[in-house]
């Protein structure tokens, strides 16, 4: 978005009446007041994408790039037409966010990678990071807003990111020689210590 206000002027009599306007860059969707002083009464054409045509200060939403003329009556019959050009930016495709690898739920402390097509400028939600390519740390729906270099912007959809947490870490007993644990979980996996390497039990639950 980028408002502004722009003006043309008529002042004096109609021998020495004079204007100016400029002309402004909008990104589509953006709504622009345009400004004209120094009349009784003011026309503006075409009356397409304004709120109001005869007005000092119309606001204008054009589609497309659009060469407004305004028509500034003065006392005394006197007129003159300014010409002021509102310049239409389209904003960029709506960004797509996709993962890095793997998916986008994990145990802590593992995270998810986000990551975003090439563009201008990138404003990730909910962590602020200004990059094309964020880690999500934790549970959270997450977005993306990228930039281009007309300072026009767009917005992702959300994507859901679940981080679990780590369990704790499990109590182990010895009772007759045997292994066992009291902390309840979905499901076991007991690991052996052997010539320095770790090696799974199969068939091994509670004990």
């Amino acid at each position: 978005s980028i408002p502004s206000a722009y003006f043309a002027g008529l002042q004096g009599s109609c021998f020495n009446a004079f204007g100016s306007a400029n002309d402004t860059v909008v990104c589509a969707g953006d709504t622009v007041t345009l400004h004209a002083s120094g009349g009784i009464s003011y026309e503006w054409a075409p009356n397409t994408y304004l709120d109001n045509p005869n007005t000092d200060s119309p606001r204008a939403y054009p589609t497309t790039t659009t060469t407004y003329t305004v028509t500034i009556n003065a006392l005394g019959g006197c007129s003159q037409q300014i010409p002021v050009t509102v310049t239409v930016n389209s904003v960029p495709l709506t960004p797509e966010i996709s993962l890095c690898s793997g998916t986008a739920f994990v145990c802590a402390p593992d995270s998810v990678c986000l990551t975003t097509g090439i563009e201008n400028e990138y404003l990730w939600s909910p962590t602020g990071e200004t990059t094309q390519r964020v880690y999500a740390t934790a549970t959270g729906d997450y977005s993306v807003k990228v930039t281009d270099v007309n300072h026009c912007s767009s917005y992702s959809d959300t994507v859901a990111v679940t981080i679990y947490p780590m369990p704790p870490a499990p109590d182990i007993f010895v009772s007759g020689g045997i292994l066992t644990t009291s902390t309840t979980a979905p499901s076991y996996q007991w690991w052996i210590l052997t010539a320095g390497s770790w090696f799974p039990i199969s068939g091994a639950n509670l004990s």
